[in-house]
């Protein structure tokens, strides 16, 4: 089961060093209307883990809206406050439509936090 998380985990990091490339597996319905709230939802019970190491992407601009755009998708009623905060009035079509800039703002938030996660003393950064 490990490395099963491990593979998945290293496909979807190889995917997003190339731009394009990434794409969330999404629900939909048989009507064809894709169902990005449960994607949001466990996105956001992947972030409540460390919410505090976030809280410094949702402060800036750059990481900050994006990551509202994944979770005003979510149904958590925990993030209604926050989301209502972020957007007082968001219009029906951004809603129905906001699952469209789930691999554009997946491969900012990452282009944007890879600062972060380099670790010079790390095995792999060896000459």
């Amino acid at each position: 089961m490990i490395d099963t998380i491990v593979d998945h985990y290293n496909l979807v990091a190889h995917q997003l060093t190339t731009p394009g490339r990434y794409a969330p597996v999404l629900m939909r319905t048989d009507e064809d209307d894709v169902l990005a709230d449960y994607w949001a939802d466990g996105f956001f019970g992947a972030i409540s883990l460390n919410l505090n190491e976030w809280a410094p992407l949702f402060a800036e601009k750059e990481t900050g809206e994006p990551l509202m755009g994944i979770l005003i998708q979510s149904t958590r009623s925990e993030l209604a406050e926050m989301i209502s905060t972020a957007f007082p009035k968001p219009s029906p079509a951004l809603l129905k439509d906001a699952w469209r800039a789930i691999p554009f703002v997946v491969e900012q938030i990452y282009a944007n936090c890879k600062p972060m996660r380099y670790n010079p003393a790390a095995p792999a950064n060896d000459p």
